[in-house]
This record gives C-alpha cells, structure tokens and sequence, in this order.
C-alpha cells in the first residue's frame, strides 16, 4: 500500500510539474545549449523506428558515464556482436559521445522522461532482454516498467554518496520494496554497498566490483597524437604546459586567474583550456582575449605560436589527446560544488593533479591519489596559481607525481572482468553460452 501510495503521489507531481520541466528543458538549458531543444519527441519516447526485439540496453547518463561503459560495451559487441545493442543517454554532450564512440554500430536514444505513458511507449518500441544502468539512476517508473515486463535490470558501476543516501532514507518504506526487484546492484566500494543495504537491498544482491573508470583504454593513436602536436606546437615540446580540464563557469575566473600569474612567473607557459560545457567555448575565448591573452582555437585550426598564451580545446571527445599533451592538470567541478570529474583520465597519462576542495563524487579515488601522493587538493582557489606554479618549475616533482598517478590507476584495474562474471548469466540466457574470455 505504501509503494502504491508513493507512486501515484509521484505520478502526480510528475505531471503537475510537467510546465516546469519543459520551461526548465526548451528555455533555460536551450537557452544557453541549443542542442536541448532538438530530439525533442525522444524525450516523451516518439521513438522514429523500432529497436529489433531482444536487445541488449545499455543507459550512461552523460559524457562520464559513457566514458566508464566504454569498455563493457566493447566487451559485449565483442561477445554478442549478432545481439542488437542500444545506448541511451539523458544530455546532448553524452549523445554526442556515444555517437562519436559507436556511430552506427548502435542504436541510440534519449531516455525518456519517467512519465509512466512514456516508460511504457519506450519499452514496446525497445523491448530490451536485459537493461544495464549505469552508476546509480533509480527512476521509480523505469524501474516498475522493468520488473512489470520480466525485464531483469542490473546497476552496474553504482555509487551511492552519503548525500544520496540520506535523500532516499526519506523514502525508505518505498526503497525496501523497490530495490529488491533489481537484479544486481554491482557496486564501486564496500561504503556504497552499506548504504544500499541500509535501503532494504538483500544480502546477495549487492557486489562489490571496485570502480570501471580504472579499466579505462589509453588508444594508442591519442598518445601518438599528443606527441606529434606536443612537438609541432611548443617549440619541440620545450613549453611547460598546463591543462585546466571540464571547468565550470564559477571556476573561469580562477583559472583566468592562474594564467595571468603563471605567464606572469613563467613567460612561454602554455594553458590548454576545455570548458566542461561547449556553451562555454565562446565566452571563455572572449574572456581571454579581454585581459589580453592571445588565444588559439582548435575549432578553427589555429596554431599555436610564440605568443599564444591559451589554446582552447573547444572541440568534443578530444579531452585524452590534451590530457597526454600537458605537464600539469588542474581537474575542475571541484571548486564550484559540482563534486568534481574524473581524475583517472590525467592519472592514466602520468599527470600530477590538481583539484578543490569538492570532490564528493570521486572522494574514494580521491583519498587513493591523495595517499599516494599523486594529487594536490587546495581548500582555497587562491592556492591555484602558487600551487601550479610550484609544480612548472618543478619537472622532477611532476615525474614522480605523474608515477604515482599512474601507479593507482594501474593498482586498482580489474572490475570489468569481476562485473562481466555477474552480468554474463543473464547475457547467457538470451543467446546460449558463450566464451567467458
């Protein structure tokens, strides 16, 4: 009764907020990225054309959770590439990677909103045999569709913050009966596990893996890439170079900031710059030029010369290439309560890191780095630029960083092969058996 009560006070606040979320969606995010505004019949699951019956699905939020199924999704087209498998995605930025990661190889869609009509629509038009979430997306309506058509549903890679836990204890009496119906909660860290057990999960149905983001690939043609533009642009790579990486809008004067004092201490350093959002590409190029920095843009081509003071990677999907480019990374979303991104990506391509104070959404990779001293975490924007500057000067410094980022990066592999051990029963169910390598 408690559930039934729960869902249709859900439903209705859905609906009644219905205004809102279009006003939210269509004026305030498509304002600022147009890309919102297209697809538009996705969100309500229009769907174009059918997904052939039985299909894998696979859901990643956004660019990093597409970033982290990368290999899962490599593995399950290597073992079942006659099995239709489908992406969805919740923003631009993540379709627009998927796309880029899979092109046609893949169907893809935008999950539709948790409407109950929706969900319903979306699952006739997919049919899928199995759904795979990734990280933690809990829709009360995805879900109850899911076990209402014998749809197993496993979470895979989940996190569960001490922040989230603490929404969801509000609803408990619902999560005991909710959570149950999953499959498998396969999950990064024994923290996560407790919480969700805390929730109502039984005993066998949580797993810790350990966390995907480690079994990240480095290509082998990006690192060839890095050498060949760190060579032709900074003078044959003798220019210190910094990266200042997914930085958010509150962040942009502090990293404005750190390239006037680092010029400033270090006159031919270079900073490349990748604002998180593309929005933001243009406004952190006019922000720059403002102060009087020379500016070179890879949308258009532009190369870097003796007087370029910011190259600004204002393309998608390059982040690895500027990555292994750079000296030094400075990791943003960590001082503007964003909970910061993922610092395995410098880790893989040997980069000291620097991050804020808030990093609650990586803060067990974070304690990792931290212990090895692999990562510099500054409780005061202020410290950004005496802290970058420290470490340009410092190349030995930087080397041994870099070693012991690589080193944590290296240790803790291994949780795609223990999460494809669970997830392979139920993907044996669709098709027969299979190789387990």
């Amino acid at each position: 009764m408690v559930y039934f009560i729960f869902r249709i006070t859900y439903i209705f606040l859905l609906y009644l907020l219905t205004p809102f979320i279009l006003l939210r969606l269509y004026w305030w995010r498509g304002r600022h990225a147009p890309l919102y505004r297209q697809r538009w019949r996705e969100r309500f699951a229009y769907i174009h054309y059918r997904v052939p019956r039985g299909c894998i699905w696979v859901h990643v939020v956004s660019v990093g959770e597409t970033i982290a199924a990368k290999p899962l999704i490599k593995k399950i087209q290597t073992q079942f590439p006659d099995t239709p498998l489908l992406i969805t995605s919740m923003t631009p930025n993540g379709s627009k990677m998927v796309q880029s990661l899979w092109g046609d190889t893949v169907h893809h869609y935008y999950l539709p909103y948790d409407y109950p009509g929706c969900i319903a629509r979306f699952l006739n038009a997919t049919q899928p045999a199995i759904a795979i979430i990734m990280e933690t997306e809990l829709w009360p309506n995805l879900l109850h569709g899911l076990w209402k058509n014998n749809i197993p549903v496993i979470i895979a890679n989940a996190r569960l913050s001490e922040k989230s836990f603490k929404h969801y204890h509000y609803f408990k009496a619902v999560t005991e009966i909710a959570l149950p119906r999953i499959a498998k909660i396969l999950v990064q860290y024994s923290d996560d596990a407790a919480r969700f057990a805390r929730l109502g999960t039984i005993s066998d149905q949580v797993v810790v893996m350990g966390n995907m983001k480690f079994d990240m690939e480095i290509p082998s043609a990006v690192l060839d890439a890095a050498k060949t533009w760190r060579a032709s642009h900074t003078t044959g790579g003798a220019r210190p170079v910094w990266i200042a990486a997914s930085t958010h809008p509150a962040e942009e004067p502090l990293v404005l900031t750190a390239c006037l004092a680092a010029k400033k201490a270090i006159p031919n350093v270079l900073c490349i710059w990748v604002p998180r959002h593309s929005e933001r590409f243009d406004p952190v190029a006019v922000l720059c030029q403002t102060q009087g920095l020379h500016v070179a843009r890879r949308s258009l081509n532009e190369a870097v010369g003796p007087d370029t003071d910011i190259y600004l990677g204002d393309t998608f999907g390059e982040l690895m290439l500027w990555y292994a480019c750079a000296d030094v990374a400075f990791v943003g979303g960590s001082f503007s309560q964003t909970g910061g991104h993922n610092i395995l990506e410098p880790a893989a391509v040997s980069l000291p890191v620097i991050v804020g104070p808030d990093m609650f959404n990586f803060s067990q990779i974070t304690d990792l780095m931290l212990k090895a001293h692999a990562c510099c975490q500054l409780q005061h924007p202020d410290l950004l630029a005496e802290t970058l500057i420290s470490l340009l000067h410092d190349p030995a410094k930087q080397k041994q960083m870099g070693e012991h980022a690589r080193a944590v990066f290296e240790a803790h592999q291994g949780a795609l092969d223990r999460l494809w051990a669970q997830i392979l029963p139920y993907l044996k169910n669709l098709h027969g058996t299979v190789d387990n390598n």
